[in-house]
């Protein structure tokens, strides 16, 4: 009998416990209903790079229509700060004006007139640049020893062996 009422006073005490939700606090970190700061900045910056790069190549087009992604990224260079003014098509010679008018129709459909946003061949000139200022500044193809580089003796010293007992 005693053992009974003992269940019985476990089960009573453990069940208000168990009906009660309890909450996770890794799950409301990860909250998908309410916007973060980090999904924020990911955000401003994805839209900046579009806006930076305001080119689309093959990979936005299925044929001569806009894909999914080609939308994404007109949307991304739209809500970017740095307003894009002018959308590159870079495409094959002949496909290139049937990609712009497609361009153009998803604009359109926007709600976006020529006169806002304007559709052009080609890569975008703001993204195409000559590299070799970029590679004389580079720390690796600089001459001379820098921090990240050995000095000429820790190369030609071998590494000592953690089982060789320490020289005097």
């Amino acid at each position: 009998m005693k053992i009974v009422r003992c269940l019985i006073f476990a089960v009573a005490l453990g069940l208000p416990a168990c009906s009660e939700k309890q909450s996770d606090p890794a799950e409301s970190l990860f909250d998908s209903r309410e916007p973060k700061a980090l999904a924020r900045t990911i955000g401003v910056q994805v839209d900046n790079a579009a806006a930076a790069d305001a080119t689309l190549y093959a990979v936005h087009f299925d044929g001569v229509a806009i894909n999914a992604l080609g939308r994404a990224k007109i949307h991304a260079m739209l809500r970017s700060r740095a307003k894009t003014e002018i959308i590159y098509v870079d495409s094959p010679a002949g496909l290139a004006s049937a990609r712009q008018g497609s361009v153009g129709e998803y604009l359109r459909s926007l709600g976006l007139a020529a006169e806002h946003v304007g559709v052009q061949a080609g890569a975008d000139p703001r993204s195409l640049h000559p590299v070799a200022g970029d590679l004389e500044r580079m720390s690796k193809t600089e001459s001379g020893a820098s921090a990240n580089q050995p000095t000429k003796k820790a190369v030609d010293e071998p590494a000592a062996s953690p089982l060789a007992p320490p020289s005097k």
